[in-house]
């Protein structure tokens, strides 16, 4: 397993640890943190190299 693999099992495990504490405590779903994050991903999407060009790291940090 190489660094970059661990770093995002980990980041995936985090992202669930803080899901699993919302849900587990309040007993509700919550659907507002994944709103967030498809926004991010899809305007990540739309403005990376796939899309109109730019950089990677320069769409991640326009659509957060």
């Amino acid at each position: 397993m190489s660094v970059v693999e661990l770093a995002q099992a980990l980041w995936l495990l985090v992202a669930a640890l803080g899901l699993a504490l919302s849900v587990s405590y309040a007993g509700l779903p919550v659907l507002g943190q994944g709103a967030f994050f498809a926004v991010g991903a899809v305007g990540t999407a739309l403005l990376g190299p796939g899309g109109a060009g730019l950089p990677l790291g320069v769409a991640a940090l326009v659509t957060g």
